[in-house]
């Protein structure tokens, strides 16, 4: 199931990243995080995973492709005030993260939606696309994200490509 999260028409987007975070990992606590696009502000002073500044944390993520616990992300989530672009994708156990070599944001969530339990992206601080391939655990998270207020979640369908 696709699904996107939005605020009213015009407005700003009233879900954070920590909303989101909140409810994916607590629909899916096993999973382990790769943050694959990450453009937003840290709090100053606050560290992230590895008692890394924000700005060496988004410049180590651009070169590795380490992956986060649930409880790491939650820490880069309450460290961010403030989000432009990320693309977070839910890797189980043993997986390997999808490859996508490539310039087109569609295709690239494609890729990782057919091989991953969970796909969220923020795009351009306008709207959330999230992906989550277990019927039951989508309808989950959307129950938990539509209780934010000025939320308005709609199923989502990806252009062909």
């Amino acid at each position: 199931m696709i699904f996107r999260v939005d605020g009213p028409r015009g407005d700003v987007l009233p879900v954070t990243l920590s909303d989101v975070v909140g409810a994916v990992t607590s629909t899916h606590p096993s999973l382990q995080w790769f943050l694959g696009e990450f453009y937003g502000a840290g709090y100053t002073g606050v560290l992230y995973p590895g008692n890394r500044t924000y700005e060496d944390f988004t410049n180590d993520l651009a070169s590795t492709r380490s992956l986060l616990t649930a409880e790491e992300l939650s820490s880069v989530a309450s460290a961010t005030f403030d989000i432009y672009d990320v693309f977070l994708v839910g890797i189980r156990v043993g997986e390997s993260v999808a490859r996508y070599v490539g310039h087109n944001p569609v295709e690239r969530f494609q890729t990782f939606a057919s091989q991953h339990a969970v796909v969220a992206e923020c795009v351009d601080s306008g709207f959330w696309r999230i992906s989550i391939q277990d019927d039951r655990l989508a309808k989950k998270t959307v129950d938990l994200l539509a209780a934010i207020p000025g939320v308005v979640i709609s199923e989502f369908s990806l252009p062909k490509v």
